[in-house]
């Protein structure tokens, strides 16, 4: 009897067992921009590129003595100049390539960065008078996107680097999810305001958060909707799973594209969190961190349930990050080991580790 009684009791205890901890898993996405043609004429790149690789380093220097693992998601002039820089035509010096940084442990993904949907994909998007506009399957007409993507892959693996199958600022034309997709890509990141063109008002508007901006004008200029979409925090915390782009804000586990959502810039975390469209640029500071570390509280409060979450941030490194902002992102890393890494609640990861989140 007494042994029965025993097993009994252990059974009923084994039942109210809690399950382990998920991990909150920590990327840093760098966006390596600023090379294009704004950036001066070709004979200058070669200059240009050495000032953005110094800048990647010290960038690396605050943060990397803490474990933390960098995606960098280089735009295409970017790899020119590290094509050239490789193949001879440049820069004397040695210098560190991605695929030197890869190699260290840090990761690295292109950035299409065709946020530009008129000028991208102009033959499947017309105006009804109201700028909103009638989104059409695109069967082809997006041939300027899709020729963009495949420089951008061989660009990507012309300078030593994996093939990729994630890849952020893609969100162009009626159809940027197909687009990407035929071009080999199976997960996006960089889903701000303009990815959601795609999606009708009526339908924007049964999702939590005030979208009326996205097509107030149509988003007639892309800057205008480069803006973080207010998901929430539970909606930012892992990646899901989508076919639909007429409804990719709800997930769909059956669904052939991941889609990476990201907190933005960690020099804007506190104006995000009072106000969905903050004046850019943010100044940041000692409250910008702070803030952080709120969201990585939810964070592993909603991983108590035993599934893993992601935090994601992104980061433009195009002019260089002045003194007090290496400062403020070293502290940043230095309070996320202590506190989270180490005691296992949190751990660095790349943008594509972060997807694996995907419900």
């Amino acid at each position: 009897m007494r042994i029965t009684l025993l097993f009994g009791l252990l059974a009923l205890s084994g039942c109210d067992t809690a399950p382990t901890p998920g991990v909150v898993r920590l990327a840093f996405r760098v966006h390596v921009e600023g090379l294009g043609e704004d950036a001066g004429p070709p004979e200058d790149r070669p200059d240009k590129y050495a000032r953005h690789v110094s800048r990647l380093g010290e960038l690396e220097g605050a943060v990397g003595r803490h474990g933390v693992v960098l995606t960098y998601e280089p735009e295409l002039a970017y790899l020119v100049g590290e094509a050239q820089y490789l193949a001879g035509d440049g820069s004397p010096e040695e210098l560190r390539t991605l695929a030197d940084r890869v190699q260290a442990g840090h990761a690295a993904l292109p950035q299409a960065g065709l946020f530009d949907w008129a000028s991208a994909c102009p033959a499947v998007y017309a105006e009804d008078g109201t700028g909103v506009g009638a989104y059409t399957d695109p069967a082809g007409q997006c041939a300027g996107g899709m020729e963009g993507l495949s420089t951008l892959r061989a660009a990507f693996e012309g300078v030593g680097l994996a093939s990729p199958s994630a890849i952020s600022g893609v969100c162009a034309g009626s159809d940027w999810m197909a687009m990407a997709q035929a071009a080999g890509f199976q997960t996006i990141s960089g889903t701000v305001g303009t990815c959601a063109l795609t999606m009708a008002p009526e339908a924007l508007a049964t999702y939590e958060g005030d979208y009326s901006v996205i097509h107030a004008d149509g988003c007639a200029d892309p800057n205008d909707c480069h803006q973080q979409l207010p998901l929430g925090d539970e909606g930012k915390l892992r990646a899901w799973r989508t076919s639909d782009v007429q409804h990719w804000l709800t997930p769909d586990p059956g669904g052939t594209l991941t889609i990476v959502p990201s907190f933005g810039d960690p020099r804007c975390m506190e104006e995000y969190a009072t106000s969905p469209s903050p004046e850019l640029p943010c100044a940041y500071t000692a409250g910008d961190v702070d803030a952080y570390f709120i969201h990585l509280n939810e964070a592993v409060a909603a991983a108590a349930d035993g599934e893993d979450r992601s935090l994601v941030l992104t980061l433009s490194v195009g002019d260089a990050l002045d003194s007090d902002e290496l400062v403020l992102l070293g502290e940043w890393a230095r309070r996320a080991e202590a506190d989270y890494v180490t005691p296992g609640l949190a751990a660095w990861a790349s943008l594509e580790e972060a997807a694996a989140t995907a419900e």
